[in-house]
């Protein structure tokens, strides 16, 4: 894993800017993500626990859009849901960084649709207002 990008004494727009290096299209995926109401338990958070997650996992710049794109099919719920089940230790994060730096899309082969179902079962049975 790499160091960690997140400055706790700058802004969240400064802190989205850093983890996708600047890259459009991850920030994008940042900000849909990011004001995502899927996860009650974290409102609290403001969004920051989706950089926080990413950030822990390693995956930044470009990889965040292919999180989101390529893995997650932009589709918000499947993006939280693995952000979920990674801190809750159902998604293990040195797989999930492996899946998002491949830039043929191959990542889809290694985190499928199925995963993801999978892991919001699994989510949704340990966090009850997880997608309510």
């Amino acid at each position: 894993m790499s160091e960690s990008r997140l400055n706790l004494d700058q802004s969240i727009l400064a802190n989205t800017i850093r983890m996708a290096d600047g890259n459009p299209g991850s920030i994008v995926a940042l900000n849909r993500m990011m004001a995502s109401r899927i996860d009650k338990d974290a409102e609290p958070w403001n969004g920051i626990d989706v950089i926080m997650a990413l950030d822990s996992a390693g995956i930044y710049g470009g990889d965040v859009y292919i999180f989101f794109n390529d893995i997650c099919h932009n589709n918000v719920l499947g993006a939280i849901t693995l952000l979920r089940g990674m801190q809750l230790g159902f998604v293990d994060k040195i797989i999930l960084a492996d899946a998002c730096r491949r830039q043929d899309r191959s990542g889809a082969s290694i985190i499928t649709f199925e995963f993801i179902q999978e892991t919001y079962n699994k989510v949704k049975q340990h966090l009850p207002n997880f997608n309510s």
